[in-house]
């Protein structure tokens, strides 16, 4: 295996997942805005949750040691968990 695909892997991943935190929660505020769908206290925290783990997945991309990669990875797995609890207290 080449080490350039693995590094140029390793930066996509984080960044897709960014994407998609920055795009939920755009979504969200656009339901908001033009449907007029009021969030609740909770819908409010886990948007804050998801641009949390959206900044988080944008610093690790570019953090160039390892260990300090892996400090973000964790951060973001529990910024996720407790996204995840939130949902599940709130439904």
């Amino acid at each position: 295996m080449k080490l350039g695909f693995v590094k140029r892997t390793s930066r996509r991943l984080p960044l897709a997942m960014a994407l998609a935190c920055v795009l939920a929660v755009g979504f969200a505020v656009f339901a908001q805005q033009v449907w007029d769908m009021r969030p609740c206290p909770w819908c409010v925290l886990q948007r804050l949750i998801f641009l949390v783990i959206a900044l988080l997945c944008v610093v690790g991309a570019f953090m160039p040691w390892r260990r300090a990669r892996l400090a973000l990875a964790i951060a973001t797995l529990i910024f996720a968990s407790s996204g995840i609890l939130a949902a599940v207290y709130q439904h």
